[in-house]
């Protein structure tokens, strides 16, 4: 069977889940938006959502049970292996972090850990261009793929009771920013203060599926700057073209 031809089952009465033996490589993820895409414009349009993790997607229909049977007979006649992945974004979004030891909490026992300098860290997490796998754990919460391996670290053995809102972290081999303040177990090594999530807007968060972004060093004064600016709703990200 190929690993583009899904698992196919309901899940309740309103719910078909579609799940892939896929690599965790940003072409599988890419593809899979297309397949997102795809169902939401071909299958059912205004009565479905689609929710995607890393390699499935759990198809919520709004609907009656019949509907919901003629919607599992659709998908499992599409051919997954014509869809094409999405190119990659034109747009590359700079997402400002402060790594200054005052919101880098587990940075100097990362940088023991992995035997390099905090530094180093830094700039290995600033290197790379991440892509957005999915949203989730909470809203506006991103999870980003493309993180060094050399970054690897596990997740502490208890997690804290509260995280600061902004704070950036690694987990295994994923890195993101807390929208909000939470109990988590992630490493931090620094703060964003760009307001991930608003439920005022009309696009509440900030990140979608698919984009792409880089970490970007700032100060301590840069960071107060900025997080003030966007709590007043008065900071937009920066770009870099990805022509």
């Amino acid at each position: 069977m190929s690993p583009k031809t899904p698992k196919i089952a309901l899940l309740g009465e309103q719910g078909i889940l579609l799940q892939w033996e896929l690599e965790f490589k940003e072409k599988d993820i890419r593809w899979l938006l297309a397949v997102k895409r795809f169902i939401e414009n071909n299958i059912l349009k205004e009565n479905i959502e689609v929710i995607n993790a890393y390699n499935s997607l759990l198809i919520k229909c709004n609907t009656s049970i019949e509907i919901v049977y003629n919607v599992f007979e659709q998908l499992e006649a599409v051919d997954f292996e014509s869809i094409i992945p999405f190119e990659n974004n034109t747009v590359i979004y700079e997402i400002p972090v402060c790594y200054d030891d005052f919101f880098a909490l587990d940075l100097q026992d990362m940088s023991e850990h992995k035997n390099m300098s905090k530094q180093q860290i830094v700039n290995l997490h600033c290197t790379p261009v991440y892509t957005v796998c999915f949203m989730g754990f909470l809203p506006g919460f991103a999870y980003l793929m493309g993180m060094d391996a050399s970054l690897v670290f596990s997740r502490k053995r208890t997690p804290r009771k509260s995280i600061e809102k902004g704070a950036v972290g690694i987990a295994g081999y994923q890195t993101g920013i807390y929208p909000n303040a939470s109990p988590g177990g992630w490493q931090i090594i620094g703060n964003c203060p760009v307001r991930m999530f608003d439920p005022k807007k009309k696009q509440p968060c900030i990140l979608a599926a698919g984009d792409q972004l880089k970490f970007k060093p700032i100060t301590k004064n840069e960071h107060k700057e900025i997080k003030l600016m966007s709590e007043k709703g008065r900071y937009q990200l920066q770009t870099i073209d990805n022509g």
